[in-house]
């Protein structure tokens, strides 16, 4: 696979337990070991910058005409259905491992940002209904600043955590 470096293959002669031989039996073995590195420049030039280009101009919602809220909400989930394909590739893509990745929490915090701007859209579209104009006005140029300062800052701490934790 083109994202996958073979690092060094080796190969032994063991004695392991068999359980086919009986109860406490050992039989010799022949184990080949191939120990590989993932390349990340692939999953960051595939997934991770498209990625982030799509959450980025899911933000433009806050610039658009308050009025229109069916194009602010068919924007968000032309991001969110664009999230949720790049979850089902990566999944394809990726080992299946049971634990929780770095690359799985960019793309769920990435799935979650774009949601978040669904939930202001409609906030900002019940403040236009209730005539509470300039509360609207307000929250949508805090968020044109707020969510992706929140997407960047967020993705620090995930790396942050990653790296330290792991």
């Amino acid at each position: 696979m083109p994202q996958w470096r073979i690092k060094t293959i080796s190969a032994a002669a063991q004695d392991r337990p068999a359980a086919y031989a009986g109860r406490n039996r050992i039989a010799s073995a022949f184990v080949v070991s191939v120990d590989v590195q993932r390349a990340p420049f692939y999953v960051l030039r595939l997934v991770v910058l498209p990625l982030i280009i799509i959450a980025l101009l899911s933000f433009t919602v806050f610039w658009m005409d308050r009025s229109s809220l069916g194009d602010r909400l068919s924007v968000s989930f032309i991001g969110i259905l664009t999230a949720v394909a790049y979850l089902l590739v990566t999944s394809d893509q990726l080992p299946h491992i049971a634990y929780f990745t770095l690359i799985h929490g960019f793309l769920n915090l990435s799935l979650l940002i774009m949601c978040a701007t669904v939930v202001m859209n409609l906030v900002v579209g019940a403040l236009d209904r209730k005539g509470q104009v300039e509360l609207g006005k307000r929250i949508d140029r805090r968020s044109r600043w707020a969510f992706p300062l929140a997407y960047f800052g967020l993705m620090f701490v995930l790396v942050a955590v990653a790296f330290l934790f792991y």
